[in-house]
């Protein structure tokens, strides 16, 4: 191999490299905001029953369209293989399943 081809070989694995940890980066802050998503709809739905309202305004299909955000916001995180991908997609399926089943009752 010449050394010019080592060069380029050099540049490629660099840039490559960059690329995969600005993805990765990217993929931590869709899982992270998926999360926040779901841990908001706990958070109110904990607050509501000590009797503070902060998000209680909103309406089940709302709740069920906000959930749906979070799940999108998973599925691209787990598609920029991001380190959260493991916590953040099962918990954002269980909520939306759960609001929707809330939503229907």
């Amino acid at each position: 191999m010449s050394a010019m081809n080592r060069m380029t070989t050099d540049v490629d694995n660099q840039s490559r490299e960059t690329h995969h940890a600005q993805a990765r980066l990217i993929g931590d802050i869709f899982a992270t905001m998926s999360m926040l998503c779901c841990f908001s709809f706990v958070l109110d739905a904990a607050l509501y029953f000590l009797g503070v309202h902060i998000l209680a305004g909103l309406s089940g299909f709302q709740w069920f369209k906000f959930m749906g955000v979070a799940l999108a916001l998973a599925i691209v995180g787990t598609i920029l293989r991001s380190k959260l991908w493991k916590i953040a997609l099962p918990v954002s399926a269980v909520m939306f399943l759960f609001t929707m089943y809330v939503m229907g009752t």
